[in-house]
This record gives C-alpha cells, sequence and structure tokens, in this order.
C-alpha cells in the first residue's frame, strides 16, 4: 500500500459505520491489491464507490462522497 492509499485507508475506517469495519477493509484492500497490476478505471472506481457509501456512518456520507468525486474527476 502507497502513502496516498494509507492515507485514504485510514480517512474511510474512521467513516465506516460501527460493524462494518472488515467489510470495508478488504473493499478496499481488495481495490488496492487490483491497483497493483492494472490502473484504476473510472468505472472500477464508481463501482468501489457505492460499495463504499454503503458503509459508512449517515454523518459522514457527504464528507466521503466528496473526497471520493475530488479524486475520481482525475480518473479516465
Amino acid at each position: 500500500m502507497n502513502e496516498g492509499q494509507e492515507n485514504f485507508f485510514t480517512f474511510m475506517l474512521k467513516r465506516v459505520q460501527e460493524g462494518k469495519q472488515d467489510e470495508a477493509k478488504n473493499l478496499l484492500m481488495e481495490s488496492f491489491a487490483q491497483q497493483q497490476t492494472k490502473p484504476l478505471t473510472k468505472e472500477s472506481f464508481l463501482e468501489l464507490k457505492s460499495q463504499l457509501l454503503g458503509l459508512i456512518r449517515e454523518d459522514a456520507v457527504q464528507e466521503v462522497s466528496g473526497a471520493m468525486d475530488h479524486f475520481g474527476s482525475n480518473l479516465k
């Protein structure tokens, strides 16, 4: 995991619903592993975003969505 991924991982886990941490960790780790062999595409990013937002605390959804939209705007 690179530094950017570690920062994102920490950011996300602080905002995950109680009891959903393992699911969020697995999604993120799987995504990071896939990025080792192929770049993250806009489509795969949107799928990950959809899955992750379902695990985020209600009070943090807008913050996380905004952060992900900012990052995703750089993808092709």
